[in-house]
């Protein structure tokens, strides 16, 4: 189920929290109201004989409204309870859930940083730096793309913080890879300091990963 039909979910529950709310409230000063009746026409016992069967009538039918009353006040507690607690629950889930937007930016960043690497490794042994020059371009234009994403407003702040600095680093990342050249790509030096911008990338992935329990495998399968 996704996060957008959830906050339809959500708004539901928590309107159906406040009506059942509404309604016990109603019944419970329904159950104090009818008590108080109650204590009084009960002190009110009649001496005649004859008024007591009218009387005890009238008792007979207040109890029934009170013990109605309480039933229902406990219903409507019970829903209001019920409902609040999924849509809390609901509430946590999107503050702890990554949107599809969110999960797209990560496997595509997972994937188009894994593909340069790959590319970036392979240049120290190829005939045709130009090409490798034009693959880790056109991917790294990519990643920068992906980096200027905005993180779902409904996460967590920790996740927000968390997820907004790795699109940052991933914008980052790829603004550097994409001024690659044929020259700086045969080089052992510019390659390693390429490497180690794409390893502070992926340290601030990895923290995404743990902070949301997602498990490094699952995004190789996405791909």
């Amino acid at each position: 189920m996704g996060l957008e039909m959830l906050d339809w979910l959500l708004i539901g529950l928590i309107a159906a929290t406040v009506i059942f709310l509404v309604l016990f409230l109603a019944y419970l000063i329904r159950f104090f109201f009818t008590s108080r009746k109650l204590s009084v026409l009960k002190r009110k016992r009649p001496k005649k004989k004859k008024n007591r069967r009218k009387w005890a009538g009238q008792v007979k039918k207040m109890e029934k409204k009170k013990k109605g009353a309480v039933k229902l006040f406990l219903f409507f507690l019970l829903l209001g309870g019920l409902c609040g607690g999924g849509g809390y629950y609901l509430k946590y889930y999107q503050m702890t859930n990554l949107a599809d937007k969110d999960k797209e930016a990560l496997v595509q960043g997972y994937f188009l940083m894994t593909t340069i690497e790959e590319q970036l490794n392979e240049a120290a042994t190829t005939d045709s730096p130009k090409r490798v020059q034009g693959t880790v371009y056109d991917l790294s234009a990519r990643l920068a793309s992906y980096g200027a994403t905005t993180p779902d407003g409904r996460l967590s702040k920790d996740g927000y913080l968390l997820l907004k600095r790795l699109y940052q680093s991933m914008k980052e990342l790829g603004l550097v890879l994409t001024s690659v050249t044929e020259e700086s790509i045969q080089n052992p030096e510019s390659i390693e300091e390429y490497m180690g911008d794409i390893e502070k990338t992926k340290a601030h992935q990895k923290n995404v990963l743990e902070h949301f329990r997602i498990d490094e495998s699952s995004l190789k399968q996405d791909n």
